[in-house]
């Protein structure tokens, strides 16, 4: 069996082979979700039934707030503000030898927050939701 470290999958933003990572991010989930339409009827014999509908996705992520970073919160704030519709987000395994998967869409910035607790590192927060399809893909090389 096949494990892959977390550590090694890195969400990025950027135009497909030129991405940057996100500026130390510590986890990011993937979520795809699927509309399930009721279908029952009088004939269904009061058991409900579904149809499959349309198909979304979002990815969350948190992180530490680097002021001095590469697509960090302050770039990510940018994104926002102009009301930018035109990220593309990888989350793709970036282990150095290429071969691993990647998950390709256009998204939103739905949602961006910053944490600052008293004693702690300052820590950000953030959503993107999908436009669009998502791709799977092979990483040609990392």
């Amino acid at each position: 069996m096949a494990v892959i470290n977390g550590t090694s999958m890195l969400l990025l933003l950027g135009d497909i082979g030129n991405a940057t990572a996100i500026g130390c991010t510590k986890s990011a989930t993937l979520n795809i979700n699927v509309d399930t339409p009721d279908a029952s009827c009088k004939s269904s014999n009061g058991w409900s039934d579904s149809i499959l509908g349309q198909a979304s996705w979002d990815v969350s992520f948190d992180g530490l707030y680097d002021p001095d970073g590469v697509n960090n919160f302050n770039a990510l704030y940018d994104n926002v503000y102009a009301k930018d519709d035109t990220l593309i987000m990888e989350l793709a395994e970036i282990d150095g030898t290429g071969g691993g998967t990647v998950y390709r869409g256009n998204v939103l910035i739905s949602s961006l927050s910053l944490v600052a607790d008293m004693e702690t590192p300052v820590t950000y927060s953030g959503t993107f939701k999908g436009q669009g399809r998502l791709y799977r893909s092979t990483v040609a090389s990392s």
